[in-house]
Order: structure tokens, then sequence, then C-alpha cells
């Protein structure tokens, strides 16, 4: 793990090595049949195009997600209580989520989650001038004290 300050954003970069990435891929050419997970797609282009996807028509999942989220965030937001930490998988740009994150009652942090290094750090700096007083996205231990927060949203898995 490398961890690296990006100007008010701390980022935890999990990312394995070249010859970790190599190995996969390769083994993965050499299945039967052939497969390559997702992750190998979703650089930064990969993570644009799929914004992109996101907003088409025929692409109603994101829509859906939105309208559950706005019909229910004053639920979510009291479920998560004062000073939680929001830990969201598969993050993306972060879209749906400011609209939770400006519900919530002092949050400590929002620490997003995603396979593309560039396009988390876009999300991130995007939020940090919007709303979160700390402007930083800490990658800490979770302590007492404090609720946290597990944000998943099904249809973000298999991209």
């Amino acid at each position: 793990m490398k961890i690296e300050v990006c100007g008010e954003i701390r980022l935890s970069d999990f990312e394995p090595g070249p010859n970790s990435f190599k190995a996969e891929f390769i083994a993965g050419l050499k299945r039967r049949p052939k497969i390559l997970p997702c992750k190998f797609f979703y650089d930064e282009r990969g993570s644009r195009l799929f914004d992109q996807i996101c907003e088409l028509d025929e692409y109603y999942l994101t829509r859906v997600e939105t309208e559950i989220l706005r019909n229910n965030v004053t639920q979510i937001a009291t479920l998560c209580g004062p000073r939680c930490l929001l830990v969201e998988l598969g993050s993306g740009s972060s879209s749906k989520t400011r609209l939770l994150l400006g519900y919530l009652e002092r949050p400590v942090a929002y620490m997003p989650i995603d396979i593309s290094r560039a396009h988390l750090l876009s999300a991130a700096e995007a939020l940090t001038a919007i709303i979160l007083p700390s402007k930083s996205f800490p990658c800490a231990p979770i302590t007492t004290g404090r609720s946290r927060c597990l944000l998943r949203r099904e249809s973000r898995y298999g991209r």
C-alpha cells in the first residue's frame, strides 16, 4: 500500500504492482474460456466511459438509484448518525453520494473506494470543494465513539 497526499486529500493506494497485473492478465488469457477481470478496464478513460454510459437512456440503473436515494435520503442520513465515517465501495464519480453527504450530521469523513485512481482523485477533489468542512478523505482506522456506514449500491457490482 502506498499513501500519497494530493493537495488536501490523502490517498491510500492498494494498486497491485505491474508484475501482479501482468501475471493475472496472462492467467486470464490462458483460461478456457478466456477471462479478464473488469478491474482491467477501469482506468481513468474506462471510468469516464462508464460515467457516459450511466447517462444513456438505456442505462436506467443510475436514475433508479438516484430516485431511491432522493426519496430516502433523510432516513438514510439518520441511520448513519452524527459524526459518521461514510465508506463507499465502487464510488466512481461519487455523484449520487453527494446527495447523502449534504444530509449527514457533521460527518467525520467520506472514504470513497474505487478501482480507478485518477477517477477517484478527481471525484474527491470535487467533493472537498463542495461539501466536507475538513476537506480531506482520510483512510484512517475506525475508532470507537463514531458511527460507521458502509454504502453498497448493488447495481455497481459487475462493472
